[in-house]
């Protein structure tokens, strides 16, 4: 909710345009969104770092992206 913390470059991960459009909630199989999600994770360690820090729910940082997808 507070843009100043997520509207960072360092926060940004890239995504081409197929992997982009799969993530709008509805276009995608949910098990496919979740792979997508799962690989951006993994790219580097300070994104999931990241989705961590931004998580205060009990689900795991793939969930707590998934739910959030707009």
């Amino acid at each position: 909710n507070d843009s100043s913390a997520v509207d960072v470059l360092d926060n940004l991960v890239k995504l081409c345009p197929t992997c982009h459009r799969a993530l709008t909630p509805g276009r995608a199989s949910k098990d496919l969104q979740l792979e997508i999600i799962q690989k951006q994770l993994s790219s580097r360690p300070e994104v999931l770092n990241f989705v961590n820090s931004m998580n205060k729910t009990a689900t795991s940082a793939q969930e707590y992206v998934y739910s959030v997808l707009k």
